[in-house]
């Protein structure tokens, strides 16, 4: 799941799914153990490890 909620993100996770934070205003300052991405090419980047690890 990618989302810009560290709380959904963290449910999520604790379901044992993957979950990306996408990095905005209201999530910046805060600190998390959720992979944080900042753009979309850190997105894509992100998804590519994905799927290499899950083969």
């Amino acid at each position: 799941m990618i989302d810009d909620s560290i709380k959904y993100c963290l449910e999520i996770e604790k379901e044992n799914m993957k979950s990306i934070l996408f990095t905005s205003v209201v999530n910046k300052s805060s600190n998390t153990t959720v992979k944080r991405v900042n753009n979309w090419k850190e997105l894509k980047n992100e998804i590519d490890i994905i799927l290499r690890t899950e083969q």
